[in-house]
C-alpha cells in the first residue's frame, strides 16, 4: 500500500494542512473519547436522577438538572477540545520564561551513558558534593526511578524517564547542608508545578508515540 492510498483511508489526509486537518493529526483520540463518554455518562445520569431532587427542591420542571448538566457538558466538550488544540511546543516555552535560566525547549540526553541516578532519600547535587552524586549521571531522581529498574527483568518491557528538573545544583559554600536542603525545598515548591506541566505534556507525547 503506498503512501497515498493509506492517507486516503482516514478523515484527513497527513499532507492536509488545513485546521481540521492539522486538529486531527495532533489530537489524542482515545482521551477526547473517554472525555467525551464521562461526559454523555454524567448527562445520562442526571436524567435518571433530576425528576426527584427537583420534587424535593420543589421545582415544577422535572429536567431541570438535566439540562442544565447537559449545557455544563457542551461548555467543558467545546473547552476541552480548545485546550487540547493549545497543546502545543510554544507552551513550554511559555512556563520556561516563568523560571529564572530556564531553556525555552526541553534538552534532551538520549546517549547510553546519560544515566538518572535514583536515592530513597531526598538527596540533591550541591557544589560541596555532600552526597556524592556528581558524577553518576545526568541528574538525580527521588525515588520514582526504582519502580521502572525494578520492572527491567521484565521481557519486552520499554520505560522512560521524564523527570520535571526543579532543582539546580545548590551553591553551598559554607557546608551548611541545612540551609542548603531548606532551599532546594523552597525551589521545588515555588517551581515545580511549572516544571511539572512540561513534563505531563512529554508523557503523554510519549506514550502516544510508543502505541501509534
Amino acid at each position: 500500500m503506498t503512501a497515498d492510498a493509506h492517507a486516503s483511508s482516514h478523515t484527513f489526509s497527513r499532507l492536509d494542512r488545513s485546521r481540521m486537518g492539522v486538529w486531527w493529526w495532533t489530537t489524542d483520540h482515545i482521551l477526547l473519547g473517554l472525555t467525551a463518554a464521562l461526559i454523555l455518562l454524567g448527562v445520562l445520569l442526571q436524567f435518571g436522577t433530576s425528576p426527584a431532587a427537583a420534587q424535593r427542591l420543589g421545582i415544577a420542571w422535572p429536567f431541570h438538572f438535566a439540562v442544565r448538566q447537559c449545557v455544563f457538558g457542551a461548555g467543558a466538550a467545546a473547552g476541552g477540545t480548545l485546550g487540547l488544540a493549545a497543546i502545543t511546543p510554544a507552551l513550554t516555552s511559555v512556563n520556561a520564561a516563568r523560571i529564572p535560566g530556564a531553556r525555552p525547549a526541553p534538552q534532551i540526553f538520549s546517549a547510553s551513558t546519560d544515566a538518572i541516578v535514583t536515592t530513597d532519600f531526598f538527596a540533591f547535587d550541591d557544589s560541596t558534593n555532600h552526597y556524592g552524586l556528581q558524577s553518576l549521571g545526568r541528574a538525580c531522581d527521588m525515588g520514582d526511578a526504582m519502580v521502572a529498574q525494578a520492572l527491567q527483568p521484565a521481557a519486552g518491557l520499554a520505560w522512560y524517564a521524564i523527570r520535571n528538573a526543579s532543582d539546580p545544583q545548590m551553591p553551598n559554600p559554607t557546608g551548611n547542608m541545612t540551609k542548603a536542603n531548606e532551599d532546594a525545598a523552597s525551589i521545588y515548591a515555588k517551581y515545580g508545578a511549572l516544571t511539572t506541566a512540561a513534563s505531563l505534556i512529554a508523557t503523554w507525547a510519549v506514550i502516544k508515540a510508543a502505541t501509534t
